[in-house]
């Protein structure tokens, strides 16, 4: 009993560590290689578990609840304890409470005391925590109870409960449990999770599901379409999975990520449900600036990213994503950066000055290596000749394009140049892009395929 605390870096190696309603504070994370930590008591750190923890005092026959404050993650060599001997925890059966994030990755060995038989319906939450992160490859021993009876694991958002249920009775679960995905710009987004039947499968089975919005930002029927998705998923004779999809409306607008939960329900015919529940985010894609220089970063997925005014920064990371500029928006005088566009599969889609989506270029060329001291010079000479290919000036067409790489010191960047649509440079107006850092090959003078950037 009383407190240990611990200000150093420590590795529980190969001991027994045990509490007797004690605490022990940890100021560094804690590495658990190998050994037990037992007892009924509070541990403050944030854990990686190898090794073993067990709420019951092995010399004795106390039960106990081992609280760690802090979140909890284990590899696949971790083991926990747990002994049941009746119906109320921390009294006659063990638990584990994390006053934290939990990612559960060993195994949970269940055992029966003091001639305890449970019955039938019976329901022990054995494991608590704040957030669960992951389950990956958890397994389980000791949970068959008699030839009738077996425990059933069900996880929810913050516990394990271990249920009672008859063998013969078939068992739903739904997976993925959290799922992430973007948006999408347009049309709808499927997100899609599969309910599967094991045990007993011969019979026939309908399970109610329903989406609510959840979390600190939950997303509406408006994200839906209007409405929120709901259905039966109805299992025949030997059938052991069903895919529910859910449609998510796909927009430009820039906002914090949703979440919704898909939850079973009224399964029939004696059916049990191992977990019931799934968690969505759905990933913001869109990201919009101001008039201000903004830094914009999007996602490893298909981000829409339009700086706005200013001279802005512009991030796309992986995926497929689209860069939108307004006419006067990146003039020659405060040109935007595209720091990794990835031609072929990055795209630029162009708005009018007055914010109305426009075609692609009509042409597009690559013009020779500029020289030019300044920016304007530059923009200028390409207008005069947009073609390196070519002999002579072949002047930059109304509703074209052009690539051009500039040698000068202090300006040695390759950039797009785009004509708003007036004949001649306008300075206020037409864009001027800075695409240094891209990847994938640059064309060579001449024309270019207008697809490979534009839309």
């Amino acid at each position: 009993m009383g407190t240990v605390s611990f200000y150093n870096s420590y590795t529980h190696n190969n001991a027994n560590l045990i509490l007797k309603s004690g605490n022990v504070i940890f100021t560094n994370p804690l590495t658990i290689n190998g050994g037990n930590i037992e007892g009924n008591g509070n541990i403050n750190a944030t854990i990686t578990n190898s090794g073993l923890l067990n709420p019951r005092y092995v010399s004795n026959t106390e039960f106990g609840r081992l609280t760690i404050n802090g979140n909890y993650t284990e590899t696949n060599n971790a083991s926990i304890n747990i002994q049941l001997g009746g119906n109320t925890a921390a009294v006659n059966f063990d638990q584990i409470d994390i006053n934290g994030t939990a990612n559960f990755d060993g195994t949970l060995n269940v055992s029966l005391l003091n001639g305890f038989t449970p019955t039938l319906g019976n329901t022990f939450d054995v494991l608590t925590y704040d957030a669960l992160n992951s389950l990956s490859n958890l397994d389980f021993t000791g949970l068959d109870i008699n030839s009738t009876l077996q425990f059933l694991p069900q996880w929810s958002s913050n516990k394990l409960t271990l249920k009672v249920v008859d063998k013969s009775a078939p068992i739903l679960a739904i997976a993925p449990t959290n799922v992430v995905e973007a948006e999408s710009h347009s049309g709808t987004k499927p997100f899609t999770f599969t309910v599967t039947r094991s045990g007993n499968t011969t019979g026939t089975n309908t399970v109610n599901w329903t989406v609510a919005g959840t979390g600190s930002n939950p997303a509406n029927a408006t994200d839906f379409g209007g409405t929120l998705p709901s259905g039966t998923l109805t299992f025949a004779a030997n059938e052991t999975s069903k895919v529910i999809t859910v449609n998510v409306n796909g927009d430009i607008i820039q906002e914090s990520n949703e979440t919704f939960t898909v939850t079973l329900s009224n399964a029939s015919n004696g059916a049990n449900m191992a977990t019931a529940t799934a968690t969505a985010t759905i990933q913001n894609d869109d990201f919009i600036g101001n008039s201000s220089n903004n830094t914009l970063t999007g996602t490893a997925g298909n981000d829409y990213i339009n700086g706005g005014a200013g001279r802005d920064t512009l991030t796309g990371g992986a995926g497929n994503d689209i860069f939108v500029f307004r006419f006067g928006q990146s003039p020659v005088s405060g040109a935007d950066w595209i720091t990794d566009f990835a031609i072929g599969s990055d795209k630029i889609d162009l708005l009018s000055s007055s914010g109305v989506a426009m075609n692609a270029p009509i042409s597009f060329t690559c013009a020779a290596d500029s020289t030019a001291t300044t920016l304007t010079n530059m923009t200028n000479s390409v207008f005069t000749d947009a073609n390196g290919a070519l002999t002579g000036n072949q002047a930059l067409g109304v509703n074209s394009a052009a690539l051009v790489n500039v040698t000068t010191s202090g300006i040695a960047w390759t950039y797009l140049v785009i004509n708003d649509g007036v004949a001649g440079f306008q300075s206020s107006n037409d864009l001027l892009v800075n695409i240094t850092g891209y990847s994938g090959t640059l064309p060579a003078l001449g024309s270019i395929d207008v697809s490979s950037f534009f839309i």
